[in-house]
């Protein structure tokens, strides 16, 4: 008997803001997650995460 994994990925960008001394919002970062999530015993459980700051392109992009 072999057993079905059931599992899905979601991928997100996220960017904090602070507020300077005059109360307007700056960006402080931004981030790129990734959630691994399997369903394990009828319950959806993060089993991979993985965040890394954001790469801006600088420059041209070749295709």
């Amino acid at each position: 008997m072999k057993a079905a994994m059931v599992g899905a990925v979601l991928a997100y960008n996220l960017n904090t803001y602070v507020l300077d001394d005059n109360g307007n919002e700056s960006q402080l970062r931004a981030w790129n997650a990734t959630e691994a999530y399997r369903l394990i015993d009828g319950e959806w459980r993060i089993v991979h995460s993985n965040w890394a700051f954001a790469q801006t392109a600088t420059g041209a992009i070749a295709s």
